[in-house]
């Protein structure tokens, strides 16, 4: 017969109320220390995934494990800091040229506006003085980033330490979250691992290449047809390509308008986001990174794998790159367990093998 709550003695009772009560309280308050910080622990944990097997292949070549996590970590970190060094430099440099070369840009806009068929004023004072904003806003970046460097210096830290706790501790975190499952579950927590295992670093790896790929093929078009700021602008492409709505776009159709507005090329401009569209969308994002992702998990094929990842960034952000066919995985892992009669047995405490000898023991005797 099973055990009801009111079979329970009083202070058996008291005691579950008090435990669960503290627990939310706790949970609660630690929710709120950590939401500033959450994106930056959850990207730690990220490319600390992604990282495992160059960290392994340390591992067994420095044979401790904290001297190849630093060293994985600086293989990322020494690059990332010199490429925004150098984005910064470039962004800075365009913001003072525009700030004092405002009329001269207003005027070559103007006259490009002014060609339209449908634009019969003067728009040249409107242009001047959308320009003048935005070249104060852009002279103002480096001190709203001194005025950020403390949240950024807590994130990155948080970064960075989280990192560096899974690559040396995943063997410890795997084994006590393993040590909480029940051992009836073990088979059902064995096969949502394998499953979430596969899914993440399949998702992971796929869209890193695919931002780089798209990132690289930004800046190969933008070095041909001669727009400034080539690797500025690639590098923001392949951050901002993370991003839900936004893309890669925000960056090659600005571009396409420089060409038509400062290079006079309205041929190079369509041409620019012609070639960038194609490969960009529908053949990088919409075929590239689902079917990478798909052949790396060897779980799900090509088309969950696409609803994972699309739909997932749409409904979580920038965490559903991963949550997204993390949920699918799951949810495939679940169905495979649901419909398999032998795995609702084994969680039973069922053993099929077991009731086959006792039942040829029955009949034996009989």
């Amino acid at each position: 017969m099973p055990l009801r709550l009111s079979d329970l003695p009083v202070a058996h009772a008291n005691r579950g109320a008090v435990r669960a009560l503290l627990l939310a309280a706790v949970a609660v308050v630690f929710v709120a220390m950590v939401s500033e910080v959450a994106m930056a622990a959850f990207l730690g944990v990220v490319i600390a995934v992604f990282l495992l097997p160059v960290h392994t292949w340390l591992v067994s070549r420095l044979r401790k494990a904290t001297p190849a996590a630093l060293v994985t970590l600086l293989l990322v970190i020494v690059p990332v800091l010199a490429v925004a060094g150098y984005g910064y430099l470039e962004v800075r440099d365009a913001a003072e040229y525009l700030g004092a070369h405002t009329a001269e840009v207003a005027q070559k806009v103007a006259e490009a506006v002014s060609r339209l068929p449908f634009v019969t004023s003067d728009v040249s004072g409107v242009i001047e003085s959308g320009l003048d904003r935005a070249a104060e806003a852009a002279t103002g970046v480096p001190d709203g980033l001194q005025d950020a460097i403390g949240e950024f210096a807590v994130a990155a830290a948080m970064f960075l330490f989280t990192a560096f706790y899974v690559l040396t501790e995943r063997a410890r975190i795997v084994a006590y979250l393993r040590e909480r499952v029940p051992a009836s579950y073990a088979p059902l927590a064995a096969h949502l691992e394998r499953h979430a295992k596969g899914v993440l670093y399949g998702a992971i790896y796929a869209t890193l290449v695919a931002q780089t790929l798209k990132a690289l093929w930004l800046l190969a078009l933008l070095l041909v047809f001669g727009v400034p700021l080539p690797f500025t602008l690639a590098l923001l492409a392949f951050v901002i390509g993370f991003f839900p709505v936004v893309g890669s776009w925000t960056i090659y159709l600005p571009a396409a308008g420089w060409l038509l507005v400062f290079d006079g090329s309205p041929g190079k401009a369509a041409a620019l986001v012609a070639l960038a569209f194609v490969v960009s969308t529908p053949l990088v994002t919409f075929y590239v990174r689902p079917k990478l992702a798909a052949d790396r998990s060897h779980v799900l094929d090509f088309y969950w794998m696409f609803v994972g990842l699309t739909a997932g960034v749409f409904a979580f952000g920038i965490p559903g790159v991963v949550l997204g066919p993390v949920v699918v995985g799951l949810l495939k892992a679940l169905l495979d367990v649901v419909t398999d009669d032998e795995s609702w047995r084994t969680a039973d405490g069922d053993d099929p093998e077991a009731d086959v000898l006792a039942q040829d023991a029955v009949e034996a005797a009989g």
